[in-house]
């Protein structure tokens, strides 16, 4: 019998009904965004959450960047005429970068 590392995990329910089991990445603990966002965010790297909104739509990325005062947060949205991701903007907190890919 092998010790094995405990991880975090959670049941997710997608969009197409079914239930798939997410790992948490150790790295950066969870953004937690106001529940009046009404979003939810999903772990896809160590520092970086993907923000789905209630109706299952992708609005964006979230990405944790270390700053000399603080943590800061990238709110980066894909845009197709460039073929990747966009930085919109980086900002203090998780509530000022969830809303800047909503209003943005």
């Amino acid at each position: 019998m092998t010790d094995a590392v405990p991880t975090d995990t959670r049941t997710v329910l997608r969009t197409d009904a079914t239930r798939t089991t997410q790992t948490l990445h150790p790295a950066v603990p969870p953004p937690a965004p106001s529940s009046g966002l009404r979003v939810h965010l999903i772990p896809v790297g160590p520092t970086l959450w993907r923000v789905v909104d209630m109706t299952g739509r992708i609005i964006g990325h979230l990405q944790h960047r270390d700053h000399a005062l603080g943590s800061r947060w990238a709110a980066r949205r894909y845009r197709d005429g460039v073929g990747g991701f966009r930085t919109v903007g980086e900002f203090w907190t998780v509530d000022e970068a969830v809303s800047a890919l909503r209003n943005g």
